[in-house]
């Protein structure tokens, strides 16, 4: 909120202030071994990236972990950052865990061994696509008619909404990769 001493302050120097506000904060208040985790940094904003990355700025003289994950490079907070970073890229799950990961997604239904192996192989160690297999699966109690894709299971359960949230989906779409309820209530309200 504003106030008198902001106020008073040149504007080209309240985004500085700020950031050094923050990183003292996070200095005074995060004083053990910590692990900051920041999911989906490449969505971070400008302004909230170039707090973040001053925040940062000093972990040689501080016990945290930081990490970051993102789907990009360059974008988001990754590009801010302005210090020496290591990037770890995960790989396709090993056959071996993506039938784990499926055999656990998939609780009491039992399938056999081919049908597990087929979907571990559909899904080509990708995590997400194995787990959105085996809900299909679970939800049809079979292997019968699995879309091919993730785009197409995405797709499949986008089909069985309600027209009603089907409608506020496409609306949340248009809207963008981030909104809040308040606007898809407004969107709605015309």
């Amino acid at each position: 909120p504003p106030t008198d001493r902001v106020d008073r302050m040149p504007a080209q120097n309240r985004s500085a202030v700020l950031r050094e506000t923050v990183s003292e904060l996070l200095a005074v208040f995060v004083r053990t071994s910590s692990l900051l985790v920041i999911e989906d940094a490449n969505w971070v904003d400008d302004a909230s990236a170039s707090l973040l990355s001053r925040a940062l700025q000093d972990l040689d003289q501080r016990s945290w972990l930081v990490c970051l994950t993102t789907r990009a490079t360059g974008g988001g907070l990754g590009g801010h950052l302005g210090f020496k970073t290591e990037r770890l890229e995960l790989q396709p799950l090993h056959a071996e865990a993506t039938s784990s990961l499926v055999a656990a997604a998939l609780g009491d239904l039992a399938l056999s061994d081919d049908d597990l192996r087929a979907l571990s192989s559909r899904a080509a160690g990708n995590p997400l696509f194995m787990l959105e297999l085996a809900a299909a699966v679970r939800g049809a109690g079979s292997m019968g008619g699995l879309p091919a894709t993730l785009e197409g299971l995405v797709a499949s359960r986008v089909d069985r909404l309600s027209a009603s949230d089907r409608q506020v989906l496409r609306y949340a779409a248009v809207i963008g990769s981030r909104f809040s309820p308040q606007m898809v209530r407004e969107a709605f309200s015309d």
